[in-house]
């Protein structure tokens, strides 16, 4: 049986590239919790009004800096209802910003912003195409315009230090190999763009 429920409008979700900010709406209601425990890769524990509950947690990262037990976090309940358990891990408060622990959530978000053309830094590229080839690899978004072509990759920074998002989050082999696609097509001239 699921607890009474604390719904939270978010009206603005900022997503933040280099120096400039957009704000966003967040798909969906969001529900405020308390993390508890991660109890392994894909599911942790929440208190939501006094109950504890399961939510998947759509992020195999390791996120020991954000996924603390004691801060707040906003879950939201899972369009599939049979499935448990019933919610997803959608974001956490580090109290200045609130880091995607949802892997899936930045490439909608930044598609979103795209579309509406509220990041002023790629104003010069209104074609935007997404899961683009790139060599062996396939990248979040190609942008295209009168000044040429511009790819972008999307990440859930999931490790903080001193309030700045890094990426990867923790040791990895897909890391090291995806800088090295980065690495190739890098040409002088290029300035690599980061998005959280």
């Amino acid at each position: 049986m699921l607890p009474e429920l604390s719904v939270v409008t978010i009206s603005r979700l900022p997503l933040h590239i280099d120096s400039e900010e957009a704000d966003l709406d967040y798909p969906g209601n969001l529900i405020e919790a308390t993390s508890k425990v991660r109890l392994n890769r894909f599911l942790a524990m929440v208190e939501v009004n006094r109950c504890e509950v399961g939510v998947h947690v759509a992020n195999p990262d390791r996120m020991h800096e954000l996924l603390v037990p004691g801060c707040r976090v906003l879950v939201g309940l899972r369009a599939v209802s049979h499935r448990k358990p019933c919610f997803d891990l959608a974001l956490v408060d580090l109290g200045s910003t609130l880091p995607s622990a949802e892997a899936r959530l930045p490439n909608h978000l930044v598609a979103e912003t795209l579309a509406q053309g509220r990041l002023s830094h790629f104003a010069g590229y209104p074609k935007v195409r997404s899961e683009v080839d790139f060599g062996k690899s396939c990248l979040d978004f190609m942008l295209e315009g009168p000044e040429g072509r511009c790819y972008l990759e999307t990440k859930s920074v999931t490790l903080v230090v001193d309030g700045v998002g890094l990426f990867p989050g923790a040791p990895t082999t897909r890391g090291p190999s995806t800088s090295a696609v980065w690495r190739r097509w890098w040409r002088p001239g290029t300035e690599p763009r980061w998005c959280s």
